[in-house]
């Protein structure tokens, strides 16, 4: 497992999570800010922490939550228990339930008091637990994906505004805004229902294929289906022509139809139709990580709430 290689930690330091394949040498302290580097393996970044004697694997992720939260296997091996239950979250209809604690959790070479979080559901496949760079006590955290390039271009997006343990960021859709999350640990995009609604008559789509399961969030799966964008879903330079769309959630399957072929546009073009909405109704997109295959870096900057992807 990759270890960390720390340097100069300190409140309000800039932590560049490493997960290029291109060596390099450790950070630096340049000027008056801090750098703290770690080293991890693509597409992915993954560190090690440890809770006393018991060691574990946490992946850090651009959207992960502030706190801990962790498959049950690694709270049974650590010997964690706890009769404080509280909601971890919605997924569509499926509210997942678990418990959490606060124990002294040793990361980064620095040791604090986190909050961890489990229910019967396995949040992540490849580490013990998932968080998130609300988690760490820096002024900006840098997701280094690649080498850069001469032709990368930055595209900065506002954070949503939402007082959530998790960052969202606010993606312009023509004249619509649609809130987005990146997912590094899942390959693919994903869309709501609602948000499929929303950016159809923009982009123009079409619903094809049977539907299947995919997973969501925190280990929780949904039916979803293939949607392909006569025009694609742009985040900055990265181009989106195909997404999953759940089907299910926020709005029902036959909100969202191909049409029949009499329907169709003189150019044979297939779109969704679009219906009322009902109340309560969550837009939002998950970006995977095949989406940022070619960027260089995500970087938040926790303190004026952005998101730069360098791509």
């Amino acid at each position: 497992m990759p270890g960390p290689l720390a340097y100069l930690l300190q409140a309000g330091a800039t932590l560049v999570l490493d997960a290029s394949s291109t060596p390099r040498p450790p950070c630096e302290s340049n000027g008056n800010e801090v750098v703290v580097c770690a080293r991890s393996d693509r597409p992915t970044t993954i560190l090690p922490f440890s809770i006393g004697s018991v060691r574990g694997t946490v992946l850090v992720e651009p959207s992960g939550p502030r706190y801990l939260s962790c498959n049950p296997d690694f709270i049974a091996r650590a010997g964690i228990a706890s009769e404080d239950r509280v909601p971890i979250g919605m997924v569509g209809p499926v509210e997942v339930v678990g418990n959490r604690a606060e124990l002294p959790v040793r990361i980064l070479d620095t040791e604090d008091k986190r909050q961890l979080r489990w229910s019967e559901y396995r949040p992540a496949t490849r580490a013990d637990c998932v968080t998130g760079p609300r988690a760490f006590d820096y002024r900006m955290v840098v997701f280094q994906l690649g080498r850069d390039r001469a032709d990368a271009v930055d595209t900065v997006l506002r954070f949503d505004g939402r007082d959530s343990s998790r960052i969202y960021a606010t993606l312009p859709v023509g004249k619509a805004k649609l809130p987005m999350r990146i997912e590094l640990a899942y390959a693919g995009s994903v869309l709501t229902a609602p948000a499929a609604r929303m950016i159809a008559p923009i982009l123009g789509a079409s619903v094809t294929g049977p539907a299947r399961e995919e997973d969501i969030i925190d280990g929780v799966t949904r039916p979803v289906r293939t949607l392909e964008l006569r025009q694609p879903l742009r985040v900055g330079p990265v181009a989106i022509p195909t997404l999953s769309v759940r089907i299910d959630d926020y709005g029902r399957a036959d909100q969202l139809r191909t049409l029949a072929p009499d329907e169709r546009s003189d150019e044979g073009d297939i779109v969704v139709r679009t219906k009322a909405e009902a109340p309560g109704a969550v837009r939002l997109l998950r970006v995977g990580r095949d989406a940022m295959a070619g960027c260089v870096s995500i970087t938040l900057d926790l303190r004026k709430r952005t998101m730069t992807l360098r791509c």
